[in-house]
């Protein structure tokens, strides 16, 4: 009940709105003149209004060489057409200059909707103001155009024709209301099966690649019904000849309806697009697709939306260029105060221009270590080791320098492997060689390039180093070949008998009573230490290695 009163209530308003509307323009008290375009268009209009009919007198704003009959023909043609059209004329907005010259043209011409019909246009003719010859030729053809089925159309259909009206209209005109609302819906019915039909036909291959379904082929076709449906009743609606109030406020409803349908018929077209991107973006390696492409579809409906809004707005006549003049002044004063936003913008476009990483990479940002978990239009995320979230804005991010550990193909396993001075060397160079046959036997550390060499001699160790590279980009596996790796280590110096060393002080006591003194004595010549060298280097050039006693 309740439902059913707010439609009435609905009902109501519509037919207020459209009785308000619906009346002929009005004009002052007027006489025959066109001494400017101001007083031409008034003289046409005023004496063919209902309550001022006098055809004859609209003689004066046609051309000279024009018969009487010929002239009230095109005044009643033009405006039939106008308003057929709904094109309501504003005379406050007309100029009363008789030397008017147009700005663009530079010539004595004046149009009355240069977008809508800039075919009819005055002249100026004998210091008056006519409507030009080009206007007349083109008149045949706009009538044509106007009224495809003739003026008196539904007349002949229904011959009935009352003198009576409610809100303002014949009852012949309200039957050819329902026979065109009878005949929309007729259309809508075939053009949305045959629609459904064609698509599935016609793109077949696409619809069965990118997996739509029924559903959304559907809505498509019945949107595109609806357009049609839209497009043929606007084309038929001056076939009412219904008064230029009402012919503008149906037509200026149709177009709205029609902004509308064309814009969800994009929504829904942009949302394939968008399903099957993200379907494509899911089976590639990278996952800033997976981020980008919500940020798009967002951007897109956005605007989308703007586009639709605007052009409602200048269907319900209002200044747009105006508006839009004042939201690019605010914008200004806007983006002066939201530098940091717009900063934080364009660095998000540099990092889906340049990609300095993906969703899941290890990374160092600013002392920042973490996975990053999420690319946003204003910021990034990342989540750190200990499982708190860090926002940084993106246009910090643009401006430093990002260490992707993530990114690498392998990872590079480097230490310093110490063991006790005591050690023999020929310990040494047997636990050296070991160490480089577990590099060149596990199958996940990479023979090339690899470095275990004897390095130095540190203050409380021999120190080796070992360098490899273990082939994997997983964490989690890098970690499970550095223990198999430190393992096998650590086994190697326990069966070569050899010792790890730690940071430790050694302490010497040279001299204790009843023991020999451990003060090495020093008796040989310098010629003698020479010799020595020089028999040592011999045996070492040719291959030979000597123990530590200097045996063969």
């Amino acid at each position: 009940m309740q439902i059913y009163r707010l439609y009435k209530g609905y009902l109501l308003c519509v037919i207020i709105c459209i009785s308000t509307v619906i009346s002929a323009q009005t004009y002052q008290q007027v006489r025959p003149s066109n001494e400017s375009p101001y007083h031409t268009i008034l003289t046409h209009l005023y004496f063919l209004q209902n309550d001022t009919y006098h055809p004859e007198r609209t003689r004066i704003a046609f051309p000279a060489d024009l018969d009487s009959a010929t002239a009230v023909t095109k005044a009643l043609q033009i405006k039939s057409i106008l308003d057929a059209k709904g094109l309501f004329v504003q005379l406050n907005k007309i100029p009363q200059n008789p030397n008017y010259t147009d700005s663009l043209t530079s010539q004595s011409t004046y149009t009355l909707f240069p977008d809508e019909l800039p075919q009819i246009y005055l002249e100026k003719e004998n210091n008056g103001w006519v409507y030009s010859p080009a206007t007349l030729d083109a008149l045949p053809d706009l009538m044509k155009k106007t009224f495809p089925l003739g003026t008196d159309f539904l007349v002949k259909i229904f011959p009935y024709k009352s003198s009576g009206t409610f809100l303002g209209l014949h009852l012949w005109q309200y039957l050819g209301i329902l026979l065109i609302l009878l005949a929309a819906g007729l259309c809508y019915w075939i053009l949305s099966r045959l629609f459904k039909m064609l698509l599935h036909t016609s793109f077949h291959q696409i619809i069965r690649r990118w997996k739509i379904s029924d559903v959304h082929t559907w809505q498509i076709a019945r949107i595109i019904s609806w357009l049609a449906t839209l497009g043929l009743v606007n084309r038929y609606i001056p076939v009412l000849k219904l008064p230029v109030g009402a012919a503008k406020f149906v037509i200026a409803s149709l177009r709205i309806a029609g902004s509308f349908l064309l814009a969800f018929l994009v929504w829904r077209l942009f949302d394939v697009i968008i399903r099957h991107l993200r379907d494509a973006a899911s089976q590639t390696a990278s996952k800033l697709d997976d981020q980008i492409i919500p940020i798009i579809d967002r951007v897109i409906k956005i605007i989308l939306v703007l586009v639709a809004a605007i052009y409602i707005l200048n269907q319900l006549d209002v200044n747009v260029t105006a508006l839009i003049a004042g939201i690019s002044i605010g914008g200004l004063a806007l983006a002066l105060a939201a530098q940091d936003t717009v900063k934080n913008f364009l660095g998000s476009i540099m990092i889906f221009m340049d990609q300095p990483f993906q969703i899941g990479d290890f990374v160092e940002v600013d002392g920042k270590v973490g996975t990053i978990e999420e690319v946003g239009f204003r910021s990034t995320r990342i989540r750190t080791i200990d499982t708190s979230l860090i926002t940084v804005p993106n246009g910090n991010i643009a401006n430093l320098s990002i260490n992707n550990m993530g990114a690498r193909p392998r990872r590079m396993m480097q230490m310093q492997v110490g063991i006790t001075y005591d050690t023999p060397p020929r310990y040494v160079e047997a636990f050296v060689a070991g160490m480089r046959d577990i590099v060149k036997n596990h199958p996940m550390l990479s023979n090339e390039p690899n470095y275990v060499h004897l390095n130095q001699f540190d203050n409380s160790s021999i120190n080796i180093l070992f360098r490899c590279y273990i082939e994997t980009g997983d964490y989690a596996v890098e970690l499970a070949i550095r223990e198999e790796v430190l393992l096998a280590i650590m086994h190697l110096a326990e069966a070569v008998g050899v010792r790890f060393a730690f940071p430790s002080s050694t302490i010497y006591i040279e001299d204790m009573p009843g023991q020999m003194s451990k003060t090495p004595t020093h008796n040989q010549s310098k010629e003698d230490l020479i010799k020595a060298k020089d028999a040592w280097l011999i045996k070492w050039r040719a291959g030979i290695k000597v123990d530590e006693n200097g045996d063969e």
